[in-house]
């Protein structure tokens, strides 16, 4: 089966990627530091340099790329619900000033993805799988 890959849009993904690394370098010096003492303050200070490793490397690995199949559009479970049925969408169309950006959204004009605009033959094959979905063929 086909599908398609929708990134992330830049800002959004290095945002993500340099709030995560500011979180876990803070973290990471708290802990180098031993400001406190005790082994429930190092446990706690191991808590909080794992997760954001953790979160970290899930955004580096592509826990934002949404992909696309003929089922629906399919995201991370860290964003939610996984599968987003093609019959919820009502709108494929480029981003309003940003055309080099994709915005999926749903009912009342709600955003159910936005993201890197893929080639010109993916973008019509969302378009198909859209139709196809609403036509119930």
């Amino acid at each position: 089966m086909q599908r398609v890959q929708i990134a992330p849009t830049r800002t959004w993904y290095w945002g993500t990627v340099g709030l995560w690394s500011l979180i876990l370098t803070g973290n990471v010096l708290r802990l180098v530091g031993g400001g406190r003492d005790g082994a429930v303050w190092l446990l706690l200070d191991l808590v909080l340099v794992l997760v954001p490793a953790g979160f970290l490397v899930m955004m580096v690995t592509g826990a934002q790329t949404i992909t696309a199949d003929a089922d629906g559009l399919h995201r991370h479970w860290f964003y939610g619900r996984r599968l987003v049925p093609w019959s919820e969408v009502t709108e494929i169309r480029p981003a309003p000033s940003y055309p080099e950006r994709l915005v999926i959204r749903g009912e009342g004009r709600r955003t159910l993805a936005e993201g890197m605009k893929p080639a010109d033959d993916e973008v019509a094959l969302l378009h198909t799988w859209h139709e196809r979905a609403i036509s119930g063929l």
